[in-house]
């Protein structure tokens, strides 16, 4: 078999190239991080080498008499220059001169993954060709742009294409899908108050693209677009996912572009603190506030057939399985002891109770009569009721959940507004909250956070599961 080895293997785009070139009857060997999230990977048969494309000297093993060569790694939400070049244009360097070094005499050819940022976003609606010149405006953009040259430098030497993906999407991608939540609500956000045109492409279609390119005679020393030529808005695209989801309805929001950019120091800011991957960056934000993204895919068809069989909404159908599934698999907690699920629902409910509880109390908001009916409404209420009531709803839609809550709280409020439990009632303070003095609007009005309280409490059991599973898997 012939050998082949991947870079940034385990990251999105890599996640599926491994497993088609598996398909194909190649022999894989993936280059991952030591601190890489390897868990797409897991169960693969694939060769793993521990090493970096910034460590020249991590690049000999896998790289050695290698046939193909598919350079993904890449940096792509950071806050730096210096972050973004050291793994981008550095590391891509790396690759080329390792490859030159341990490969020349076997490589058939050398892939390295770009980006339509490296062009830049287009100055009107006429989609770029691979001949345009190429004017980035994120840090982003100008590592590509810059790894792309060196690339070139490289054309005399090796065997070489360039493709430039669009905007990728499809499972276990992490952007499109921070808005899967709202759209499954029916809330419609859109990038922008004026519409943008973008096209894109469905992760399966871009690694088949990918490989095609690979093994074409026609593709040494060319550079593709490679998405679908599908014409997209910022207002469509969330149509689609909603069209995908079979909830074509819904209430469409404009963000602004200035909340977009405002919001990522913000984003930054979370990232500098939990390392995480972060939502937003101020260069994204540069590039998704941008009013054209547009490529003409047509030279990789001309040159080794290759054409998007995905539009989006059958793309994203695809991408929603693992989506749902997992919700699925987050509802039931079907790992969790029935008790001790319970429990942990109660513990849980108390808490936030207690939180609830110490703010109304050093806001004044209302008394208690006696003082330690505080108790009975921290333990029965929130610990007892809207515990056993979270647990028994969480498979069920949040519509319902949030109903049954705001219910629950209502009747509680009525029954005190009643006057049932004689003496033991609790007083508001006058026009807490809103300034509200009918008891009958404000017991419509505190109906309310009771269904907060129930969507808040199994949103946090799920994150407390989805912690459980991440660190089994981690031991795995």
């Amino acid at each position: 078999m012939d050998k082949v080895i991947v870079t940034g293997a385990n990251g999105f785009v890599g996640s599926h190239l491994v497993p088609l070139l598996i398909e194909k009857g190649f022999d894989v060997h993936c280059l991952v991080r030591y601190t890489s999230d390897i868990s797409s990977l897991r169960g693969q048969n694939v060769t793993l080498h521990i090493g970096d494309t910034r460590d020249i000297t991590t690049l000999k093993a896998p790289i050695e008499g290698a046939i193909y060569i598919f350079h993904l790694a890449a940096r792509l939400l950071v806050t730096t220059e210096k972050d973004f070049n050291e793994t981008n244009i550095e590391g891509t360097r790396n690759v080329f001169d390792a490859a030159e070094r341990y490969a020349k005499d076997s490589l058939a050819r050398l892939v390295f993954v770009s980006s339509l940022a490296s062009a830049g976003p287009n100055p009107s609606a006429e989609p770029y060709t691979e001949t345009a010149t190429l004017n980035p405006i994120s840090m982003y953009g100008r590592s590509k742009k810059q790894s792309e040259a060196v690339a070139h430098s490289y054309y005399n030497r090796l065997p070489v294409t360039i493709v430039r993906p669009a905007i990728v999407y499809g499972e276990r991608e992490q952007d499109l899908s921070q808005i899967f939540p709202l759209v499954e609500y029916r809330l419609q956000p859109k990038l922008g108050l004026t519409e943008k045109l973008s096209n894109g492409i469905y992760v399966g279609d871009l690694v088949e693209g990918i490989v095609a390119a690979a093994l074409s005679d026609k593709s040494i020393g060319e550079t593709y677009f490679l998405n679908n030529a599908e014409l997209l808005t910022s207002k469509s695209i969330v149509q689609k996912i909603g069209e995908a989801m079979d909830k074509k309805a819904g209430l469409a929001i404009g963000v602004p572009d200035f909340l977009i950019r405002g919001m990522a120091p913000i984003s930054e800011l979370v990232y500098f603190f939990n390392r995480d991957r972060p939502k937003m960056t101020k260069d994204k934000a540069l590039e998704v506030t941008r009013k054209y993204w547009l490529a003409d895919p047509s030279k990789a068809q001309r040159d080794f057939g290759w054409v998007a069989r995905h539009d989006m909404v059958s793309g994203l159908r695809k991408t929603l399985i693992p989506y749902f599934a997992e919700k699925k698999v987050l509802r039931e907690m079907a790992l969790e002891n029935n008790g001790i699920l319970w429990l942990k629902y109660f513990l849980t409910a108390f808490a936030l109770g207690c939180i609830v509880e110490l703010i109304s109390y050093i806001g004044k908001f209302y008394t208690f009569t006696p003082g330690w009916l505080i108790f009975v409404i921290i333990i029965g209420a929130f610990g007892l009721l809207f515990a056993s009531l979270a647990k028994a709803l969480r498979k069920q839609s949040a519509w319902l959940q949030f109903v049954v809550g705001a219910l629950s709280a209502g009747s509680i409020e009525l029954i005190n507004v009643l006057g049932i439990l004689g003496n033991y009632h609790w007083d508001f303070a006058p026009g807490w909250p809103l300034g509200i003095t009918n008891v009958w609007v404000r017991t419509v009005v505190l109906a309310l956070p009771g269904g907060v309280f129930i969507l808040l409490l199994n949103f946090l059991m799920r994150a407390s599961y989805k912690m459980r599973l991440d660190k089994e898997g981690d031991k795995a």
